[in-house]
């Protein structure tokens, strides 16, 4: 079972708001040390639900910790779930509007002209509400001068050369996807897809 003490499933993690994913949220997924025992559990359920030769036993035993993990730590799971949402384009207007406003000395024509091209970008990208909060969340914190477009659009890249955001993404992809794995389980145990 996992290691992730209840403690901080159930009380470091603030709940989402209505205007987006929770600070909190982020700054939890950032702690690999506590983070990657949950991970470790999570990826291991990719397997037992997707190798094409399983026994009836791995499928159960994913199903079991699978719904395990989701029971004993149900508030960051359902958090990570929300946001793991593809962004809106409200997300995006909003979380380039923060960013933006972040780095002072732009005059209102050049941030407003700049907020719509990067707009039109970041909806391509279609980034979840995580990775995209948690991206101009990291250039806030780490940039001097307002960033380029090429630069937000690497931080909402899967390839980023920026480590914590890989992680974020490696941590949200694992979480989010175990409900889908239980499910899978499931339907492979109710026709027979198994030895």
């Amino acid at each position: 079972m996992s290691k992730l003490p209840r403690r901080v499933a159930d009380t470091k993690i603030a709940r989402i708001s209505s205007v987006g994913v929770g600070a909190e949220l982020i700054r939890t997924l950032e702690q690999r040390g506590v983070m990657r025992p949950l991970i470790d559990e999570c990826r291991s359920l990719d397997w037992l639900a997707t190798a094409k030769y399983q026994s009836e036993a791995h499928l159960r035993e994913c199903i079991a910790t699978g719904e395990a993990l989701r029971a004993e730590h149900a508030a960051l799971f359902e958090q990570v779930e929300a946001a793991w949402a593809t962004a809106t384009i409200d997300d995006c207007r909003r979380e380039l509007g923060i960013l933006l406003l972040a780095f002072p000395g732009k005059s209102a024509a050049d941030l407003s002209t700049f907020a719509h091209i990067a707009l039109a970008d970041v909806v391509d990208v279609r980034p979840t509400r995580l990775i995209l909060c948690a991206a101009c969340r990291r250039l806030r914190q780490t940039l001097k001068f307002q960033p380029a477009l090429s630069e937000l659009l690497a931080a909402l890249s899967s390839q980023t050369n920026d480590s914590e955001l890989r992680w974020i993404r490696h941590a949200g992809e694992h979480i989010a996807a175990v409900r889908d794995l239980v499910d899978m389980a499931h339907e492979r145990l109710a026709i027979g897809d198994h030895y």
